[in-house]
């Protein structure tokens, strides 16, 4: 029995299970915290660490889109409209990347932890609860032509950098109308399209390592149960600040590895 990979499976699911239990107190972050650890302590490049936190977003998202839409929390029509919408951005972020892999794209990548990291730090979640109809339900209205155009753009920064897809699209959704009771499910919905089509073009360069993209989603799913019970459990801000530090240090440590 080979105890060191049994080791590395263990660790790949814990990290799995921490970036989302992070996500869940922040609004996003899952990748933020997935893909500077693959590549500082697996040896990764850029485009395979993106690539392979893809697999564990969209399994994950997939997990927790599921339990939003049993109760309640999921707008199916108007997610699956805008998460469509973001698939043009993905593909032509990730094909650009390919075309500025390197040690100054790596530098820009922590740098970008970073700024994701402050965003994290400092963003409180806004919207209203939105009206209840005759049958209890939230009813609300979205701007879809400017979430149609914002949409595009978030595929194209995450397709591009591989993450910071929840932290942006929290306040984007928020920003069209979405009152917070459908905002998480529908940004959950939004990021299996975000997540698959990121996947899928990695894929098709063979930039996806499926053991350890496996191992992450088995944590993913772990976090995403255990997620909601944390959060109603734990000082949430706390726990936020917290993980917000960690990752400006992966960022930090990310960017010092190129520049020593």
């Amino acid at each position: 029995m080979d105890w060191f990979l049994i080791a590395v499976a263990l660790g790949l699911v814990a990290l799995g299970t921490f970036s989302m239990l992070v996500s869940t107190v922040s609004g996003g972050g899952m990748n933020v915290v997935i893909i500077p650890v693959l590549v500082l302590a697996f040896n990764f490049g850029p485009g395979e660490a993106i690539g392979t936190s893809f697999l564990a977003l969209t399994i994950g998202s997939t997990v927790a889109a599921v339990r939003f839409f049993k109760g309640g929390h999921l707008d199916l029509r108007k997610g699956a409209i805008l998460g469509a919408s973001t698939v043009p951005g993905v593909v032509a972020g990730t094909y650009l990347s390919f075309l500025a892999e390197g040690d100054a794209f790596r530098i820009l990548l922590g740098l970008v932890i970073i700024a994701l990291a402050v965003i994290m730090a400092v963003r409180r979640s806004e919207g209203g609860l939105g009206t209840r109809g005759s049958d209890g339900r939230a009813t609300y209205v979205v701007n879809m032509r400017l979430g149609l155009v914002l949409m595009i753009c978030v595929g194209f920064f995450v397709g591009l950098f591989g993450q910071g897809g929840g932290l942006v699209l929290v306040p984007v959704v928020q920003l069209i109308g979405f009152p917070l009771v459908a905002t998480l499910g529908t940004v959950r919905l939004i990021s299996i399209l975000i997540g698959g089509t990121g996947f899928l073009s990695r894929l098709a360069v063979l930039q996806v390592n499926f053991p350890y993209g496996i191992a992450l989603a088995v944590g993913t799913t772990l976090g995403g149960f255990l997620g909601v019970r944390v959060s109603t459990s734990l000082r949430v801000e706390a726990l936020r600040l917290m993980a917000a530090l960690f990752i400006t240090a992966l960022g930090a440590l990310l960017i010092l590895t190129q520049v020593l």
